[in-house]
C-alpha cells in the first residue's frame, strides 16, 4: 500500500525543509505544534517524524499538520497523481490557533454510503473495491469513531474520485 502515499518523499520533503531553516527535528516539531498551540491535544512528537520511514501507515492528522508545515499537498506525494498541485487539493489552514484541521471520518462514511447506495453494492463490496478497509472499518467512520490514516485515506479519496482536502474540516478543540 505504500505506493499510493509515498511516504519516504514526505520523510525527504520535511527534512530538506528542516536542513533549510537550520531545524533540529525537535524545533520542526515545534513550530509544526505551535500553529494549533491553544488546541488541548497531545503534540506530535519528533519521533513520530523519525521513524516514519520504518512504518507503512501514518496518523492522518499528523500527517496533515505535517503537509500543511511544507505547504504541499496530500496528493503532491501520490506518484503518478495527474494534478497534485491543483486548487482543489490544497489543505487549508485553520486561522486561529484554537482549532485544527483534521479529516472527518463522517464525511468518509455518508461519500462512500452514496456511492454504495447509487451502485446498489454491500458494504463488503465497497471494502473490497477500495482494497485497504474493512466493511466493519468503513461503517465505524460513520459513528465518528473510525481512524484516518495514510495510506488507507489516499485508497478512500481515489475510490471516491475526490480530494483528500475534501475530507477534512477545521475543529475547534
Amino acid at each position: 500500500m505504500r505506493d499510493y502515499f509515498d511516504i519516504d518523499a514526505l520523510y525527504a520533503a520535511l527534512d530538506a525543509q528542516r536542513g533549510e531553516r537550520g531545524l533540529t527535528w525537535g524545533g520542526v516539531m515545534r513550530e509544526i505544534n505551535g500553529t494549533y498551540r491553544d488546541v488541548d491535544l497531545r503534540p506530535i512528537a519528533a519521533s513520530t517524524i523519525t521513524t516514519m520511514r520504518d512504518r507503512d501507515y501514518l496518523n492522518g492528522d499528523g500527517v496533515i499538520q505535517m503537509l500543511l508545515w511544507l505547504d504541499r499537498t496530500p496528493e503532491s506525494f501520490v506518484p503518478g497523481h495527474p494534478s497534485p498541485n491543483a486548487p482543489e487539493n490544497r489543505l487549508i489552514a485553520p486561522a486561529r490557533t484554537d482549532r485544527i484541521l483534521r479529516f472527518r471520518p463522517a464525511a468518509v462514511y455518508w461519500a462512500a454510503d452514496e456511492v454504495r447506495r447509487t451502485q446498489t453494492l454491500t458494504w463488503i463490496q465497497v471494502a473490497a473495491d477500495i482494497g485497504c478497509i474493512s466493511a466493519n472499518g468503513l461503517q465505524s467512520l460513520g459513528t465518528g469513531r473510525g481512524l484516518l490514516g495514510f495510506p488507507k485515506v489516499v485508497h478512500i479519496a481515489r475510490w471516491l474520485d475526490i480530494p483528500m482536502a475534501a475530507l477534512t474540516l477545521e475543529r475547534e478543540w
